[in-house]
């Protein structure tokens, strides 16, 4: 009688035990967080599940590595997850995650690309979600695209036509899909309001509303520095533009804007520097959205002839008279 006992009191614990354990592991496959956020998680070549595994992990996607193994090699999944870029959720479970993980099919991102970046911004952006590789937009070339886009006659890049806007993109896209899709984008959009100028015009436009999308926030504010540039040019004065300085720079410095200008910076010969050069510069600055192309076509007359933006809050600082300016230069940059 006290063996069966002990049998009984031994399989009691061993089933208890088990309970626990597969109660602790049906635990470890929920979300790590019902409301948390995307993630973009990248699969290397040769990464095994284990790897894969740790990566999740570390990355809050999962709330154990050795649970998701075993639930990998348990559902027969363990060596059929695949290399690429996922957009991932901690709101998923570990299941969704891993089924994620080795579909086949062609999968959607939606990105947003917003008013005043370079095509150099968005590239990086597009990377980053999986939709290209970094660099690819710089091997395609205009004349590749201006047959199908007229447009884009006598320009030497893209920059100033890559339409902002929210985007669905396929992972691994062709770079002249995703060039289409946005050219398109700016065909429908910003063309029926340029459409009636000269080509001349027409790009001088392009640039100057680049140029305004990266001085300017306010579209009021936009319309009376697009009439002062323009009143600079008619009278033969240098534009004097930072953000034109800043591009030459971030051309070659990736963290330039964090680290502002230096005197140095304003000295390189570059067809960008509108302080060393009169007149526009040689092409556009960033990729302009509606509000700075129709400023840009729509420019106020003003007595102002200088302006700075308050760094505080991004507002325009304008100036009649160059004491005026040097003024504000002092009490919002702290510059003498």
């Amino acid at each position: 009688m006290m063996i069966t006992k002990n049998l009984w009191l031994k399989l009691g614990l061993l089933l208890s035990l088990s309970g626990l354990i597969i109660g602790y592991f049906l635990y470890n496959l929920q979300p790590v967080d019902p409301g948390g956020s995307l993630k973009v998680i990248k699969i290397k070549e040769g990464q095994g599940f284990r790897e894969i595994g740790e990566i999740l992990y570390k990355a809050g996607l999962i709330r154990s590595q050795k649970s998701f193994n075993i639930y990998t090699i348990l559902i027969g999944q363990a060596e059929n997850l695949r290399k690429g870029v996922f957009l991932l959720s901690s709101a998923s479970s570990t299941g969704e995650i891993a089924r994620e993980l080795s579909r086949k099919d062609a999968r959607l991102v939606t990105v947003t690309l917003t008013e005043g970046l370079t095509v150099k911004d968005m590239e990086k952006k597009l990377a980053y979600y999986g939709v290209i590789e970094e660099g690819d937009l710089g091997k395609i070339s205009v004349s590749d695209l201006v047959g199908e886009f007229p447009f884009l006659n006598k320009s030497n890049s893209f920059e100033g036509y890559l339409f902002p806007d929210t985007y669905e993109f396929f992972i691994s896209s062709d770079p002249k899909t995703v060039l289409r899709k946005f050219l398109t984008n700016f065909e429908e959009k910003a063309l029926p309001i340029l459409d009636r100028l000269s080509r001349e015009s027409f790009r001088r436009k392009i640039i100057l509303a680049s140029i305004l999308e990266k001085e300017v926030l306010l579209e009021n504010d936009m319309r009376i520095v697009a009439g002062i540039l323009e009143k600079r040019l008619k009278l033969g004065m240098a534009l004097q533009v930072d953000a034109t300085i800043l591009y030459t720079k971030c051309d070659l410095d990736r963290d330039c804007e964090s680290r502002g200008l230096t005197k140095a910076d304003f000295e390189v010969k570059s067809p960008y520097n509108t302080y060393l050069n009169v007149g526009m510069p040689t092409g556009p600055i960033s990729n302009p959205g509606l509000n700075s192309i129709v400023a840009a076509l729509s420019p106020r007359n003003s007595p102002y002839f200088f302006y700075l933006s308050n760094p505080e809050n991004k507002k325009t600082i304008f100036s009649v008279t160059l004491d005026e300016h040097n003024e504000n230069r002092f009490k919002y940059l702290k510059i003498y």
